[in-house]
């Protein structure tokens, strides 16, 4: 934990990563609830619902396209913290879209793109992390990182929002995921990659200064 307070880099990542897998998670929970309560389809006797089989099928094909999309732009350049920027972006576009719409076939088109984003995050992000986050702590880090993710998504769920409401707090969270990682991708490009240099001095400046009183003790004696 004082390792992420003290690196703005792991500090800014760990906000980030909050921000966006909460919403990913509380995406997994309201996508049947919201698909079923716009595909209802009264004129039709008997109408079972929407196809829930058939959609999630549907959804790991658009996963496995974002992923295939993330190999081939990183494949030509692309720095995985910049392409983090869009995908963010594209994923609050695709809850403020199931927010507002009241069409079942508009809601489930954005979610496919959800998916798709979700498909470039993971390797996006976990490159981006690899590049941060020392390899020495990165078990602690993470589990530092899970703590207020969790947190957010047992506020979504106890706070009894309308569906409407859960996916325009989704995109709000995202938007802001979006600005902080667009922040973090703009120094790099600046700072020509310094970010990882950067943590890393910071974790080993911390290191040094937990060894000194074990240093001093060792020379008292």
């Amino acid at each position: 934990s004082r390792t992420v307070g003290r690196s703005p880099g792991i500090f800014n990542l760990c906000v980030v990563s909050t921000l966006s897998e909460s919403q990913l998670y509380i995406f997994i929970l309201l996508w049947t609830p919201a698909l079923r309560a716009l595909d209802t389809h009264p004129e039709i006797d008997g109408y079972p619902g929407p196809p829930l089989g058939i959609v999630f099928a549907s959804f790991m094909v658009s996963c496995m396209f974002g992923t295939s999309v993330f190999a081939i732009l990183t494949a030509h350049g692309m720095r995985p913290s910049l392409l983090l920027v869009f995908v963010l972006l594209l994923s609050a576009i695709s809850c403020l879209t199931i927010a507002k719409t009241k069409n079942d076939t508009t809601s489930y088109i954005a979610m496919l793109a959800f998916e798709a984003a979700i498909g470039a995050y993971y390797p996006a992000m976990s490159t981006v992390k690899s590049a941060i986050v020392p390899e020495d702590q990165r078990a602690a880090i993470y589990s530092v990182f899970r703590l207020p993710l969790n947190l957010m998504v047992l506020l979504n769920l106890v706070s009894n929002l309308e569906i409407e409401q859960s996916f325009g707090v989704c995109a709000a969270m995202l938007g802001l995921a979006t600005l902080l990682q667009f922040r973090a991708a703009v120094w790099e490009g600046r700072s020509g990659g310094a970010t990882a240099t950067i943590a890393t001095s910071t974790v080993q400046s911390s290191k040094a200064n937990e060894m000194r009183p074990l240093l001093k003790s060792k020379d008292s004696t």
